[in-house]
């Protein structure tokens, strides 16, 4: 995922989104749903959301997924570098980054 346009400018908001998986437009899909962030006064908030097909339950536990808060910092990479890799690529996500400024207004 290309970063850049957050890093480059923090102060406008900006999505992140995978390709939807087409299997995930023929089978009944599950949803995961996250936010992170302490408000404008401290930064952006950023929302997430990943999906995936039910019958690809497995890869979940492959990856070893659980609540982000319990996961460390190297995992959640991990995780995500690969994500959209390979058998992975059954799963799709997307991310909002609200700044500050939108926040505050």
């Amino acid at each position: 995922m290309d970063l850049s346009p957050f890093i480059d400018n923090p102060m406008v908001d900006n999505t992140f989104e995978s390709v939807i998986p087409p299997v995930a437009l023929q089978e009944e899909c599950i949803a995961g749903i996250d936010e992170a962030g302490r408000g404008p006064v401290l930064g952006p908030m950023v929302y997430g959301l990943a999906f995936f097909p039910l019958s690809q339950e497995s890869l979940l536990k492959k990856l070893d997924f659980a609540d982000s808060k319990t996961l460390t910092e190297e995992k959640r990479e991990e995780i995500f570098e690969k994500i959209g890799k390979n058998e992975y690529k059954k799963i799709g996500y997307l991310a909002t980054v609200l700044s500050p400024v939108t926040i505050s207004n």
